[in-house]
């Protein structure tokens, strides 16, 4: 258990973005076997006091549980969601729902690469069928940078706003830095600007 310990963080140790919540997940049975351990080596110490302390480490025991479990609940259900959307690529969904209300209106929609895999995001939330998908050339690897990704109308690569067309007929989607003067903005759920959508 110690080794597995000492070695989870081998692998997320060299890549960005660190501490990560996904990559951390390596860490988690660790833990929680180390606490199911620590349960069943308290049981039989209460077990074994004065009918009175058992009851009283019992019930120490169970409100000590109750409060954690509580405070996990509240700090899942009412705080993560709003002050840690942007860690869980939010505004996705709604980026993709733009495209779908407007797409006739473009000849292209480039995304920008920026926005951490996006090209899977939008095969998702657009049910892109996976046999087109492939037929079209798949998904192409090789780079953080890579401008090779693409199907239907959807272009993902870097956006330099200086350099691009901008001729209005190709709809532009990328983070706060890339767009200076969005027509729509997505925000984070704290408020926040997520992605700018710009032509």
């Amino acid at each position: 258990m110690w080794g597995w310990l000492f070695i989870a963080p081998v692998a997320a140790a060299p890549t960005t973005e660190l501490p990560h919540g996904i990559r951390s997940l390596v860490f988690l049975p660790v833990f929680q076997i180390f606490t199911a351990f620590g349960i069943m080596r308290a049981l039989p110490v209460i077990r074994n006091q004065l009918s009175v302390i058992k009851f009283l480490m019992a019930f120490g025991y169970l409100i000590f549980i109750l409060g954690n479990v509580a405070y996990y609940a509240h700090m899942y259900f009412v705080h993560t969601n709003g002050e840690f959307s942007k860690y869980w690529q939010f505004g996705y969904k709604e980026a993709v729902a733009y495209t779908q209300q407007t797409k006739g209106k473009y000849e292209k929609i480039v995304v920008s690469t920026s926005l951490e895999q996006p090209h899977m995001f939008f095969l998702f939330f657009l049910r892109y069928d996976p046999a087109t998908y492939l037929s079209e050339g798949g998904t192409a690897s090789g780079g953080f940078a890579e401008v090779r990704n693409g199907f239907g109308i959807y272009e993902f690569r870097p956006i330099d706003w200086e350099k691009e067309k901008r001729d209005g007929r190709i709809l532009y989607i990328g983070t706060p830095l890339e767009i200076p003067d969005p027509i729509e903005t997505i925000y984070y759920l704290d408020g926040t600007e997520s992605i700018r959508i710009g032509v």
